[in-house]
């Protein structure tokens, strides 16, 4: 992984940071010996690197620049592009975050019929802190499919996803009378509420609620639950 920015001076009315960058996960040339050339990408979270996550770090070669705008300490813009290029043809199009479920470990791979052009994703995010406590976000991304899309999904090779979300943070204290063996040792509790708004050009209606607890910067825990309905 290569990034740099730049922040222009003297546009304090709206900070812009400007960055780019390459990442580089390796894929499989041959899937036939011995050897597993694939990056294995260990329990990782994809909103990190991929808010829209159709795609994961593993045999891909993610080109990308973006767009941060500041107008006030409250709000933050942010615009991205990304130009996603499989790293190997004969390995798999990856997707998952790992470790959420026992049949696949959380990672599914799909043959790409000898193609390495995945998408080139359009996004723009925006985050705004209501006080110190209430933070309000929403998000909407566009992938324009390629070779190894439309290989797969040749009646419709573009996708959208949109969601809005809510985190209200709470110090430990709130609700230490709730669970006072856990809560004292934590600096703070945050929940999120995010709702999905499309993915993949069908409807879904959904909601995900996040609990994470922290201790000073060694220890973070979270629990998602969440459920979705998608309408074909």
């Amino acid at each position: 992984m290569v990034e740099f920015g730049w922040q222009p001076p003297n546009m304090n009315a709206v900070r812009p940071w400007l960055r780019g960058g390459y990442d580089y996960g390796s894929g499989d040339n041959d899937p036939n010996d011995n050897t597993h050339g694939t990056f294995f990408q260990v329990l990782p979270t994809p909103r990190i690197h991929a808010k829209f996550p159709f795609f994961n770090m593993m045999n891909l070669r993610n080109s990308f620049g973006s767009l941060l705008l500041r107008p006030g300490r409250a709000l933050t813009i942010q615009a991205e592009v990304h130009s996603l290029i499989l790293d190997s043809s004969r390995d798999l199009w990856y997707t998952g975050g790992g470790a959420f479920q026992p049949w696949t470990f959380g990672y599914q791979g799909r043959t790409v019929n000898g193609h390495k052009g995945l998408a080139t994703l359009y996004d723009v995010g925006a985050d705004y802190n209501v006080n110190a406590s209430l933070t309000l976000g929403g998000y909407i991304g566009h992938a324009s499919g390629g070779a190894v899309i439309q290989s797969i999904y040749p009646k419709g090779n573009d996708g959208n996803f949109g969601y809005l979300e809510f985190t209200y943070r709470l110090g430990h204290r709130a609700f230490a009378h709730l669970f006072p063996t856990v809560l004292p040792l934590c600096d703070a509790v945050t929940h999120g509420f995010q709702i999905p708004l499309c993915t993949c050009g069908h409807a879904v209606a959904g909601c995900y609620f996040r609990i994470e607890l922290r201790h000073q910067a060694r220890l973070r825990v979270r629990v998602w639950l969440g459920f979705d309905h998608t309408v074909l």
